[in-house]
Order: structure tokens, then C-alpha cells, then sequence
């Protein structure tokens, strides 16, 4: 149970040595011993007082508790926790995420897992194994008679054979089916009903039949050989689709006429501009930070802890600030593989100032600005005090611009006129991979890139256990449809720097202050 508590806590941020720290500080066994020393403050007491880790690990936690549907973050950790039990049993060929994950939605009703098997029994014998855990399974139905037999799977037709499970509160579908119909069963419960209504319509109008992942010559009724999922979109003339695109809107059109964009890659990204260290209410030192950053390839990274405003987060006055620079500039001369931006996430005062002088900002590397309370104002004048901020000549980016959080109100800010504000400013919006954010959403994301908005993806990570989290923000911009030139943070260096003296020229810069 340590051990299990351990993974736990890793998935929820913690960086290793924290949650080794925490199970032998503590003695956490469970979830709700872990709740609870939270809740008495225990917990925030053996990391650091300054740090607000802990509510990273409570929102984690009550994860647990909510009713579908959940973020993909969590979903996505149970889920994979169930394929590491799938992948080592004897007899399983392929294994792989479908449905909602796949398409890398935020928010997920049901985990959908493809299994390729020659012994469906053994499998099923390893999941009954699983619910001994009750804390992981509480449910588990099986077809009746199965037998070891790949044979017996596939008489039955694609995907017939279905486990249903719940872990957690996260019902999971594990669809058995054999190497023959994989590649159209992994089409088949990857796309949305949609695109699989769309894609079976198009099928219909050049002779074929598709059915849950089957493709059968219309006229004759015998099966087409499908070779893997990207040779069924070939045979209906068709470029391979990627699972982001595939919510049943215009992507079957486009990609007919051969418009389809050159998705972000993860390999993309040269670097991070969005995270915190404990000089505010981060973890970890700066020297930690980037070290993962290196590790992770970055060419750059910035370090953008809290202004002063930003109280409860240990927000950096302008004497703090200007140490911690001189503390950057000492850890850059010992880590010169990659590039440390002196930066800050400063707050947008009521009255769209910002919590720092002007003075200052000229000499940060990189500026990002948001808006941390909503000072009993409503939409009008949330939207003004953002909108004068991007009027600022120093502002690169707008961290988490609408406020949002998954399951909760937003700011309620004019939207469009934000994306227009960030047009005519030159002003970034940025994609926050937080995992209870996703802010902006993949829907801005589209709008941002039809109108030539750039956006930058930021972890927000305060801990270097959280610096993975870009692979969320990486989700939102494909399903936003972003190519490399979309994403500031995929620039290289070089280009990074130019980009940051030359995005906001005096003339397009506005004095603005409402929408």
C-alpha cells in the first residue's frame, strides 16, 4: 500500500524524494490518511510552509470522489496504471488507449482500452487478480465461457468480447479482439460518433460498408483486409487522420482536400516559459527546476515565479526579484546546456496596472500576467483590466487568460474580445497544462490560430514532478489543430529572442482599457 501511495502521489505532482519523504514522515497507507494531513496541515509542514503543493495533491485526491466525467489527467493515470496489468500478461500481442483519452479530451467519461490476446482467459484471470485491490476495481463483469483461444475471439467478430470494470470511480471498456481487426477496431472506438458516422457515410460513397471498424465491399459482402488504422483511412482516399481531429466536425473535408495541418509534436517544444520554484510557492529550488528541464532536452526554460500581489503564494517583491535574477545568473554559469529566461508571472492589479514597475519589466527576459482574484468585478471590467494589461509594452504572455477551471465558473471574460485584444497588442495567450484548467481550451486554441494569435504552452509547474504536464498542454494544441509555428515555445532560441523584442512595436501596442 506505501508503494501504491507512493505512484499516487507521483502521478499528483510530488517529485520522487517528496513522496518517499511524505510515506516516511507520516506513515500514509491510504488516500485518506493522505486527505487528512493535508486537511491538518501536516502535510504542507514536512514539504516546506511556503509551497502549495498540497492543493495540487487535495485536487488529485478528490478526484477519487467525483462522478464522470473526470479530467483526462486523472483517467489517464488509472488507465495506464490497467495497461502496465494488460501488457505483462502472457498471451496479450498489442495493447492500446482508445476513445476520449486517445483524442486527448480534458475531461473523460470512460477509459477505452483495444487488447489483441491469444489467451483471453489468462486475461481475465489477471484482472480478476486486479480487483483485489479494492481501492483500484470495484466492479468487474466478464462474458461467459471464454476459453484460451485467439481463435474463439476472433470468431466472435470484432470487439464483441468487452470487460467492463470501474477504477476508482473511472468505468473502464476493455475490448478484445484479435491482430485481423485491430487496426479497424482501434479506428472504430477512437473516433467520436461523428467522425465514425461521417467516415462510414464516406465508405458508403465509394463502394464499401463500415461497421464498427469493418470495412466489407458493399456489393459483394466479403471483408476487407485492413492492415492497420492508417490503411483503412488510405483505402477510403483518405490521409491518416489524427485522433485529436476526429469529433465528426469539417476534419473528413479537409482532409479531402489535402488541408489537414502538420500537428505539434511533443519533440517540438524547445522549452518551458511557465514555472515556479520555492523562492515563491514552489517545491523546489531553481537549480532543481532546470536541471529536469535539461533533462527533458529543453534549449530554454523560464523561471516565473509570483509577484508580491500574489500574497499567499510567497509573491516576490521587487528586492526578492531582483536576488533571485543574480541567483538565475549563478546557476546559468553552471548549467550552460540550457538557456535560463529571467522572467516573472507578475498579477493585473484591479485597475489592469501591473503589480511591478515598467522599470523593472524592460529588464526581465520574459513578462507573463494574469489575474489571480476577480476583486468583485464582473465580466466588463475583467475583461478591460486584462485587455490594459496587453497594452503594456512588457507583457509577452497572458497566463491562464479566462480564469478557467474544470467543473468550476471562469472569469466570464469577453473571449472574442481578448483574441482581438492579443491580435492587435502582439500578446501571446498561453495554454495552461495544469490539469484542472486546461486554459486556455482546445475550442480558443482554434479560434487563436484562425486569427494569427500566437500562444505559448505553459506547465505552471511548481515542482519538477509537474514539468511533464506539458504533454496535457501538447493535447489541447493538437486538438486546437496548432502546428509549431502556432506554439511561441516551440521556436527555437534564436528565434524566441527575436520574437520577444520585436512582438510588441509601439505601434501596435494600444492603450486600451475595455473591450
Amino acid at each position: 500500500m506505501a508503494e501504491d501511495m507512493r505512484e499516487f502521489m507521483i502521478a499528483a505532482g510530488l517529485p520522487e524524494w517528496a513522496a518517499e519523504h511524505v510515506i516516511t514522515r507520516l506513515g500514509i497507507h491510504d488516500r485518506q490518511q493522505l486527505i487528512t494531513s493535508i486537511e491538518s496541515g501536516l502535510f504542507r509542514a514536512i514539504l516546506g510552509n511556503r509551497s502549495n503543493i498540497d492543493d495540487h495533491v487535495m485536487r488529485f485526491s478528490r478526484m477519487e470522489d467525483a462522478p464522470p466525467p473526470v479530467p483526462a489527467f486523472y483517467a489517464g493515470w488509472r488507465a495506464n496504471r490497467l495497461l502496465r496489468v494488460i501488457t505483462r500478461t502472457p498471451g496479450v500481442k498489442r495493447v492500446e488507449i482508445a476513445g476520449e483519452l486517445r483524442r486527448g479530451c480534458e475531461v473523460v467519461s470512460r477509459a477505452d482500452i483495444l487488447v489483441c490476446t491469444e489467451r483471453p482467459a489468462r486475461l481475465l484471470e489477471e484482472l480478476q487478480g486486479f480487483c483485489g485491490d479494492r481501492d483500484v476495481v470495484s466492479h468487474l463483469t466478464m462474458p461467459p465461457g471464454i476459453a484460451d483461444s485467439s481463435r474463439q475471439v476472433e470468431t466472435c467478430g470484432a470487439g464483441s468480447w468487452i470487460v467492463n470494470l470501474h477504477a476508482g470511480n473511472l468505468p473502464i471498456r476493455i475490448s478484445l479482439t484479435c491482430s485481423r481487426h485491430f487496426g479497424g477496431m482501434l479506428q472504430f472506438l477512437t473516433g467520436a460518433p461523428g467522425h465514425n458516422r461521417l467516415l462510414a457515410r464516406l465508405a458508403e460513397g465509394r463502394g464499401f460498408r463500415l461497421v464498427r471498424g469493418l470495412l466489407m465491399d458493399s456489393r459483394t459482402g466479403v471483408e476487407v483486409e485492413i492492415a492497420d488504422e492508417r490503411d483503412l483511412y488510405t483505402k477510403l482516399g483518405l490521409p491518416f487522420i489524427p485522433p485529436e481531429l476526429r469529433e465528426g466536425k469539417n476534419e473528413i473535408e479537409v482532409a479531402l482536400n489535402g488541408l489537414l495541418p502538420a500537428l505539434l509534436e511533443p519533440q517540438d517544444l524547445a522549452g518551458d516559459l511557465h514555472t515556479h520554484t520555492n523562492w515563491s510557492d514552489g517545491l523546489e529550488s531553481i537549480e532543481d527546476m532546470v536541471m529536469m528541464g535539461a533533462r527533458m532536452g529543453y534549449a530554454y526554460m523560464a523561471i516565473s515565479d509570483h509577484s508580491a500581489f500574489h500574497a499567499s503564494a510567497n509573491g516576490l517583491s521587487v528586492e526578492r526579484l531582483l536576488r533571485q535574477w543574480e541567483s538565475i545568473g549563478q546557476v546559468q554559469r553552471s548549467h550552460p546546456e540550457i538557456a535560463i529566461l529571467r522572467g516573472i508571472e507578475v498579477d493585473i492589479l484591479p485597475d489592469g496596472r501591473l503589480d511591478l514597475p515598467d522599470e523593472l519589466l524592460a529588464n526581465a527576459d520574459i513578462v507573463l500576467a494574469s489575474i489571480h482574484e476577480r476583486a468583485g468585478q464582473g465580466k466588463h471590467e475583467l475583461t478591460g483590466r486584462i485587455i490594459r494589461a496587453m497594452s503594456n509594452p512588457h507583457v509577452d504572455i497572458i497566463a491562464h487568460p479566462t480564469g478557467r477551471k474544470i467543473g468550476e465558473d471562469d472569469y466570464g471574460v469577453d473571449t472574442m474580445a481578448l483574441l482581438q485584444a492579443a491580435q492587435r497588442t502582439g500578446t501571446a495567450l498561453e495554454i495552461n497544462c495544469a490539469p484542472d484548467r486546461f486554459d486556455i481550451d482546445d475550442r480558443l486554441v482554434r479560434r487563436c490560430r484562425s486569427m494569427g494569435v500566437m500562444m505559448s504552452i505553459g506547465s505552471d509547474s511548481h515542482s519538477t514532478g509537474e514539468m511533464s504536464l506539458v504533454s496535457m498542454g501538447i493535447r489541447v494544441a493538437r486538438r486546437g489543430w496548432c502546428e509549431k509555428k502556432d506554439i511561441l515555445n516551440a521556436m527555437d532560441l534564436p528565434a524566441l529572442r527575436e520574437w520577444l523584442r520585436n512582438h510588441k512595436l509601439p505601434e501596435r501596442v494600444r492603450a486600451t482599457t475595455g473591450p
